[in-house]
């Protein structure tokens, strides 16, 4: 959620915010089944908010995928998605048996919440078992202590499990994402965001899953392209910029 909080601070006082986070992140007993069911369970929860459209949607990332299977989902609900952006959108491609190991991620993961952290520093996390939610709260606890409040990351308010259970649900929702299936066709036109990181490939697999894949789907594939990583480009004020002058607001930069 840390993520989005540049976009809903420019939002703010110009469109009304409703975020749906991860449930896992609040219930550490709470696993959802499958991207689809995710999708399922939040599309209820939109309309409980807004029973009828034109609904608003974006993500980014694994958010990405969910805002398309939502828009879909209120699509055969008769209902009008007046904007899908959808920000490096992770893409399905069944490719599960090729997932690196959980201290790969888990590498990523301090990397991006602990920069100032050294993964020698963490010990005793034992790479070759399972990971346990215990011993991470542990060792991630004392790393985010040493860092401080002053962190560069901003996630310092994240204590030991508040970070451990942020890796689990992340370990999770990949495990869900790899063994999604293609998404579904939409009707909306997305408005699109890619990092320079992602390949071409990428796009286009996006575009002949939401059936945008004709002549003037091709470039809404293309979209924009943002100067920034997968995991800083929520942050980058140009993108910031950009949604809102997609949602015809002004936005001055401070």
């Amino acid at each position: 959620m840390f993520d989005y909080q540049p976009l809903a601070r420019a939002l703010q006082d110009r469109r009304t915010v409703h975020a749906i986070p991860c449930r896992s992140l609040g219930d550490p007993g709470y696993r959802d089944r499958s991207l689809e069911q995710m999708a399922d369970d939040y599309c209820a929860m939109v309309r409980q908010v807004q029973p009828a459209g034109p609904y608003h949607l974006l993500g980014w990332s694994l958010g990405g995928s969910l805002a398309a299977l939502i828009a879909a989902r209120l699509e055969g609900q008769g209902q009008t998605v007046g904007f899908l952006g959808l920000v490096d959108p992770f893409v399905p491609a069944g490719d599960a048996a090729g997932s690196p190991s959980w201290w790969d991620d888990f590498r990523l993961f301090v990397s991006q919440m602990l920069p100032l952290a050294r993964i020698e520093d963490l010990a005793d996390i034992d790479a070759s078992v399972p990971p346990r939610a215990d011993l991470l709260a542990a060792a991630l606890g004392r790393e985010a202590a040493r860092q401080g409040p002053g962190g560069p990351s901003g996630h310092a308010c994240m204590d030991g499990a508040d970070l451990a259970q942020a890796f689990l649900t992340t370990l999770h929702l990949k495990h869900l994402a790899l063994q999604a299936q293609a998404l579904a066709p939409v009707q909306a036109a997305a408005s699109l965001w890619w990092s320079d990181e992602t390949a071409a490939g990428h796009r286009l697999r996006l575009a002949q899953q939401l059936r945008q894949e004709g002549a003037e789907g091709v470039d809404r594939a293309e979209g924009t392209v943002i100067r920034a990583d997968h995991y800083a480009i929520m942050r980058n004020e140009g993108l910031t910029a950009e949604i809102l002058d997609a949602l015809a607001l002004e936005y001055a930069l401070d």
